[in-house]
């Protein structure tokens, strides 16, 4: 029996590992013989596609899917493209892009700075609507070249809504209680659940904040497309769905065309002085120029970076802030869980290179734990207090806890459309009692100790415990205001008055002290440098934390779960080390950051 179960366990292994196994080995192949590139670069963007923040994937997916492309890493290879000869210029294809506002905003500026330096961005949208909003894609499409849209398609340019669903009633009617206590009158994360309807400062705040993301919006279309306010005010209001001719007629849009013309049509402006290319140059790979998607070049502008003596650590801290890591996910892992624990021992290793001169904190997170929050912040202040200053680049959220532990950073900047602030506290928990006694689930209570049924979801608060819950949350609201007021170097009566659990975009933010400058990655690596004492001559290198897993070390993990590498582990890696793509002929060996 016992040899029986050996076979059978076994023979299961081999069918689970076979198929991984394989996959491996036609990613190896594959990466063996991926071709060089061509004479002339036409890169290519889907913006439809995924830019994590951070390496999410983990486990198997990560071994499927292959590298993730980071939106950081989209950044630096358009940067390194704007100094490469072979890059004549980049299409966009305009699916509804997978990124944030301030994301949006960022890239939007990295391809003006692309144009600057003498390349092209060409931009193709099947329709920016089709029934719906079109906005969001036209925002990014303004700053191009030429904007192509399908025929027969349309431009739908409308406002910004947000509908909010109160459940108050409901869930009275239900027997379901929620017992939240916030810190202040405009924390309306769980509003949902506690009210019947949207509050006065609900509606005012989400108001503004609408109005303030529209108007940066209109006000980048207008400039990009070099149109007056007024003209593109009335076009909206007046034609909110406008069909793919009136478009054209209200400058708005360059060529009406379907996509293989588009395509032809930037492979001819790649080519020598902007002319057609002959069937000769098509055929001639010498001479033709072709597309490269920007991830392929992105892999190659990461592989080709060269060591430097002097580093800047890019830490991320994404995802809704807890103290654990909640690594593994099991086969098909995927985390958005920005856990303490890690992002300590991503501070720790950083601080243990002597050559790190500055770290920047890049923070996409809407909050979390208290705790895990005054974790990360402690870390900042370690790694100041060691000489290692901290710039916090703030994605497209950074609020109540995300910028709880921001606030003690040198230097923070954010984009105009970063949602941040939100400086306030919430606690609580909902109690189903009644729900479950309505359909005849009966529920016997056995408690020790007057407060055993505190964190209980059946049995509501007393009066005493509710008195405590709110002690609690007076006494991080305080401690909340306190560090941002030193943090910030601000009066503790203007931070009050600024926080109460509001959200401010990244223009009011500055206004406010919150954040020092508008900008992004570019801009916090500059000043991550200038603090870091990096001579601006110097070149310096950018090291990512937590590093980045290999495929072994995911492949492993998916099966156990753990991070830790066995000795087994550790030869197949050695064995498959001379795979590693060589790209030293295709881009020669950069001597610093591109970007930075």
């Amino acid at each position: 029996m016992k040899k029986f179960l050996m076979r059978f366990l076994a023979t299961i292994g081999f069918i689970t590992l076979l198929p991984i196994v394989i996959l491996l080995g036609m990613k190896l192949f594959q990466v063996k013989t991926t071709p060089g590139l061509p004479p002339q670069i036409v890169l290519t963007l889907d913006v439809g596609e995924n830019f994590p923040e951070s390496p999410a994937l983990k486990g198997l997916q990560q071994i499927l899917t292959g590298p993730t492309t980071t939106f950081f890493d989209l950044l630096r290879a358009l940067s390194a493209a704007e100094l490469d000869p072979k890059v004549k210029g980049i299409v966009l294809r305009l699916n509804d892009p997978a990124i944030g506002l301030a994301q949006l905003e960022e890239l939007r500026e990295a391809l003006m700075i692309f144009r600057k330096n003498g390349k092209f961005v060409l931009v193709y949208a099947d329709t920016f609507g089709d029934l719906s909003p079109g906005t969001k894609k036209y925002y990014l499409a303004s700053c191009a070249d030429q904007i192509w849209m399908q025929p027969f398609s349309s431009l739908n340019l409308t406002g910004i809504q947000v509908d909010q669903p109160f459940f108050g009633n409901v869930l009275k009617k239900l027997g379901v209680l929620p017992q939240i206590s916030t810190r202040k009158e405009y924390k309306n994360a769980y509003a949902s659940l506690t009210d019947a309807e949207a509050s006065d400062a609900n509606k005012g705040a989400t108001t503004n904040l609408l109005q303030r993301l529209h108007d940066k919006l209109m006000a980048d279309i207008t400039a990009g497309r070099e149109l007056s306010s007024t003209a593109l005010q009335e076009v909206t209001r007046d034609n909110p769905m406008m069909s793919d001719k009136e478009a054209k007629t209200n400058h708005l849009i360059d060529r009406l065309g379907y996509i293989d013309e588009f395509k032809q049509a930037a492979l001819d402006k790649a080519s020598v002085g902007g002319t057609v290319q002959s069937s000769a140059d098509k055929k001639d790979p010498k001479n033709a120029a072709a597309f490269v998607p920007i991830h392929y070049y992105s892999a190659l502008v990461n592989e080709a970076l060269a060591p430097q003596e002097e580093k800047i650590a890019l830490i991320y801290g994404v995802g809704a802030i807890m103290q654990d890591d909640k690594e593994g996910g099991g086969l098909m892992g995927q985390s958005y869980i920005m856990g303490a624990d890690e992002t300590r021992r991503s501070f720790e290793d950083a601080l243990k290179d002597p050559q790190i001169k500055a770290i920047v904190f890049r923070i996409d997170s809407p909050g979390g734990s208290a705790v895990a929050s005054e974790t990360v912040r402690r870390l900042i202040h370690i790694a100041q207090d060691k000489g290692v200053p901290v710039v916090a680049s703030l994605g497209n959220i950074a609020a109540s806890g995300g910028y709880w532990f921001a606030a003690p950073c040198k230097k923070i900047l954010a984009q105009n459309m970063t949602i941040t602030g939100s400086i306030g506290t919430i606690g609580g928990k909902v109690v189903f009692r009644e729900l479950l006694e309505n359909f005849d689930v009966n529920i016997s209570t056995m408690a020790v100790g007057e407060n055993g049924s505190l964190w209980s979801p059946l049995t509501a608060y007393t009066d005493d415990q509710q008195r405590h819950i709110d002690l609690t949350m007076d006494l991080l609201y305080a401690r909340f205001i306190e560090l941002v007021a030193q943090g910030r170097g601000l009066a503790l009566d203007h931070v009050s008055e600024i926080a109460k659990g509001r959200v401010w975009t990244g223009t009011e933010a500055k206004t406010f002290g919150l954040v020092d400058d508008i900008g992004g990655l570019r801009e916090a690596f500059a000043a991550a440098k200038e603090l870091g004492g990096i001579e601006s001559k110097n070149p310096y290198e950018i090291v990512i934390y937590p590093r980045p897993k290999t495929v072994f070390e995911s492949l492993q993990q998916a099966l156990t779960g753990q991070s830790s590498f066995g000795v087994f582990w550790k030869n197949i890696t050695q064995i498959f080390t001379h795979y590693k793509i060589l790209l030293s002929s295709d881009i020669k060996l950069m001597a610093s950051e591109p970007m930075f």
